[in-house]
């Protein structure tokens, strides 16, 4: 019971992250390098797919592609 809980929370809880890169861009803008290229652009798609993939997470048809997309992006940023 606890594991099924957890996934919806740990899904809830990328899907307010990724949606606060829409909301607060600036809180993100701060912490990438000064000459990166499309900074903008970057936190948005980055916040998109953070969404999508905690959505995703909430599913079990698409649960373990999402938890190993939201791996590859974590370690990507």
């Amino acid at each position: 019971m606890a594991k099924g809980i957890n996934v919806y929370l740990m899904g809830a809880i990328y899907i307010v992250a990724g949606v606060n890169h829409f909301l607060n861009p600036m809180f993100y803008l701060r912490m990438l390098p000064h000459p990166f290229v499309f900074p903008m652009e970057t936190i948005y798609v980055t916040g998109l797919l953070e969404a999508l993939l905690g959505l995703g997470v909430m599913f079990k048809l698409t649960r373990k592609l999402s938890a190993y997309g939201l791996m590859v992006l974590l370690v990507c940023i």
